[in-house]
């Protein structure tokens, strides 16, 4: 089966781990080449189909039509990664939205929080469940104390790191303030793509200056250089070879959103076998409690730094993992699961 995705290949190996088990036929295009012999057209991020900008009116009329177009040879199958853009929405961003969630034939939940929400707003559509894959096959998994070797990372430090790009001020207030707040020496905060502090500098003559030197850079350098011992930021995206050494030389996995629908970072810290502690919100929610790892309430501090602190406990105490829990995740069972629905899609969808 030939199965159409309208975008370029994303960098994120979240499908990667799916395809390499899938025994379907997943072609990476744009929303103009899409020919009839394609069975089925899927969806992952609505941004993704422009390239992760905003479409404009004339654009978004163009998509409509081509739409229109698939749905006379194919099914249209949505994965529900997110319920909005992580980055705000406005009239355009909603309205690529709705075209993608009324026009889709199917939609694949990663959990039962959105397969729930959205099977009651849309009941004329066919939802299932297929959790996200771990991620065996796009890291290297690195022993603990050889990871710290390379890092230079001390034995006795308790580490958390919060991987995955950190968005807003707030989220980085979020993991500051909760990690600050763990009563214990030997610590280290890692989080490998902090948001950068910007500096609102103004003057007469900045313009003709910067020809000589940039006074807004400066002031930005200072302002995110890390002052504390027990920090290690970096502002850029990180490389996977190095994010796996740091994934394992950690002991706790921060997921700092202050609500979210999915986190691949979870499945991060299940790939690497990690404590993990999120927000108690959509999906991720049920994951972690599925595992047993502590939740927070996203709008309390308190309730941030306690749950850091039981992640900390239950990672100092050498929780092990129930195996037959990670089972279902395992990239060959994820695939299996995508080729039966794909198939049953074709089926079971009146044309």
């Amino acid at each position: 089966m030939k199965v159409y995705i309208p975008a370029a290949k994303d960098e994120n190996p979240f499908f990667d781990e799916i395809i390499q088990f899938s025994k379907l036929n997943f072609e990476f295009g744009n929303i103009n080449s899409f020919t009839p012999d394609y069975q089925i057209v899927l969806i992952h991020w609505p941004e993704q189909l422009f390239n992760w900008r905003e479409p404009s009116q004339d654009e978004l009329e163009h998509l409509g039509k081509n739409i229109i177009s698939w749905k006379k040879h194919a099914r249209i199958v949505y994965v529900v990664h997110n319920l909005e853009r992580h980055y705000g929405m406005n009239a355009n961003w909603e309205k690529l939205y709705e075209l993608v969630l009324t026009n889709a034939d199917a939609m694949i939940h990663l959990g039962g929080y959105s397969a729930q929400l959205l099977g009651e707003k849309y009941p004329n559509k066919q939802h299932t469940i297929i959790p996200h894959p771990l991620y065996e096959n796009s890291f290297t998994f690195h022993e603990k104390a050889e990871a710290r070797k390379i890092l230079r990372i001390n034995d006795e430090k308790v580490v958390v790191i919060a991987p995955g790009r950190i968005r807003s001020d707030e989220e980085a207030t979020m993991i500051k303030d909760a990690f600050d707040a763990l009563d214990i020496n030997e610590k280290l905060l890692v989080v490998p793509f902090m948001k950068k502090k910007e500096a609102k500098i103004s003057f007469p003559g900045r313009v003709r200056l910067k020809k000589v030197v940039d006074v807004k850079k400066l002031v930005e350098r200072f302002m995110n250089r890390d002052y504390k011992q027990d920090y290690m930021f970096s502002y850029s995206f990180c490389p996977f070879e190095e994010l796996s050494l740091l994934l394992a030389a950690s002991d706790v996995i921060f997921i700092p959103r202050k609500s979210v629908l999915n986190s691949g970072n979870l499945f991060l810290g299940l790939s690497y076998k990690k404590v993990i502690v999120g927000p108690d919100s959509g999906n991720v929610a049920e994951a972690l409690e599925n595992f047993g790892f502590p939740t927070f309430d996203g709008n309390r501090p308190k309730s941030i730094r306690n749950a850091l602190n039981k992640a900390v406990q239950l990672s100092l105490a050498n929780t092990e993992y129930n195996e037959s829990k990670l089972v279902p995740f395992k990239p060959q069972n994820v695939a299996s699961k995508w080729d039966y629905f794909m198939l049953e899609t074709l089926k079971s969808i009146a044309k």
